[in-house]
Parts: structure tokens; sequence; C-alpha cells
């Protein structure tokens, strides 16, 4: 039997209102801290946290990419891992690239339709289990109608992220990784260069198609692709040249 159903998340983010201290490259912990008074700001979660959390480059090297995409993460929805007002700083590098790069090897295999059976034995944080979360029930109005939602409680913006994730089948699997960014990370690992060595300021990495057939995030990307095949065929046609 295969089910369906609407269920709300209610969580409020915890942003840092006052300045914050970036760690140093030198930093093996990596953590952003407080300058001097602890303030926040609140906002509740949505879609668009998921979204940019997935967006960030993958943890290589501790490289510029990461770290800004990071950074831009923190001040826009928080830290991930914080539970009270009383956090003097946010969870190290180590932890925060683990978890981006677990959600985006489940988001891959959900796109390629690989996805079975997720082993949570290997997810490297301690989850509540999902059914004790349910603290109550939401009425929303959709289309004139009203609905009623069980709504999960999470306790961090950790655990937040994933219940959209678990439940958010329908919409994620329109949410498709630009080829381009997936060219550029063949490339680099074939010749053992750093992601800092390639342009990606102008790829947006996810994206929701308006096609089916679109492969790339934008015409940027969508011309650099097609530039790329273009020499790769040059390169072939060379080849077979040479070879005759």
């Amino acid at each position: 039997m295969h089910l369906e159903t609407s269920i709300s998340i209610d969580f409020e983010c915890r942003v840092p209102k006052s300045l914050v201290s970036a760690p140093s490259r030198e930093d093996k912990s990596a953590v952003f801290k407080f300058k001097n008074k602890k303030e926040w700001t609140r906002r509740p979660v949505d879609w668009e946290a998921l979204e940019d959390f997935l967006k960030i480059p993958r943890d290589s090297d501790n490289h510029s990419g990461f770290i800004a995409g990071r950074r831009k993460f923190y001040e826009k929805w928080g830290w991930l891992t914080t539970t009270s007002d009383q956090a003097k700083a946010s969870e190290n590098a180590a932890t925060f690239a683990a978890f981006l790069n677990w959600m985006v090897k489940l988001q891959h295999a959900r796109n390629e339709g690989e996805l079975e059976v997720i082993d949570f034995s290997t997810f490297p944080f301690t989850l509540p289990d999902v059914p004790e979360s349910f603290a109550a029930w939401r009425s929303i109005k959709i289309d004139k109608r009203i609905f009623q939602s069980p709504e999960l409680k999470p306790k961090t913006l950790m655990n937040a992220l994933l219940y959209m994730w678990l439940f958010g089948a329908q919409r994620l699997a329109k949410f498709r990784q630009c080829k381009r960014h997936q060219i550029v990370g063949r490339i680099i690992s074939e010749n053992n260069l750093q992601r800092e060595d390639i342009d990606e300021t102008r790829c947006a990495i996810w994206f929701y198609p308006s096609r089916e057939d679109k492969q790339t995030c934008g015409r940027w990307c969508g011309d650099w692709k097609k530039n790329y095949n273009r020499k790769q065929k040059q390169k072939k046609q060379r080849n077979e040249y040479t070879a005759i």
C-alpha cells in the first residue's frame, strides 16, 4: 500500500544576529563563534533551506567554495545542531561536511531511482524516532479546503532538513544536479585538480528543470557544456585519425 499525505514541520531556525568570527584555514575544528554578545533572530524553516543546503559545494580539502557556502548558509538559516539560545559556537566543519555529503549522496540515489533501503546505522548522528516526534496536528487551508496533518517538531535544523528530505519525495524527485557540475567533478578527479581551479561561481549546482530534457541549471552552464562536448568530439576524431 502506498500513501501520500501532508506532514507539517514546526521549527524555528536560530540565525546568529550579532557579529560572528569565521575560523581560519589552520583551525582544524573550524567552528563559527560569536565575537561578543550572543544574539539571534528567528525564522521558520521552509523548503528553501533544504535547497540552499544541497547546493553547497561538497567538502574537498576545505576548498573556498565549501567555506563560502557554509558561511552563507549559517547567515541565512543558522547552525545545524544548535538547540538553545545559549549556544556559543556552531558545529565543526567535519560534522557539517559529513551531513552534507550524506544528504547529497541520498539525493543522487533518489534522482537515479536507486534509493532502496536507507541504512540509518551509517548516519553519523543521533536521530529521534520519527513517530515519537509527532507532537500535534496542524490545520491548514489549501484551495479553500481545510486539511489536518501530523506535525513534526524537530529539535535541530539538521533534523528538520532530514525530515523535509524524507517526506518531500514528490518535490525533490524533480530537483536535479547540473550536468556541468558533474562534468567538472569528473575533470577534477581525473586531473587531480582542486575545485578552486575551476570557475563555478555562476553554477547553481542543483535546480528544478523547466523541461524534462534540461540538463544544466542555466544558459551559462548550458553553453559551457555544449563547448565541452564539441571539444571532446573533436579530440575523439583526432585520435581516430591518428590511429589510422
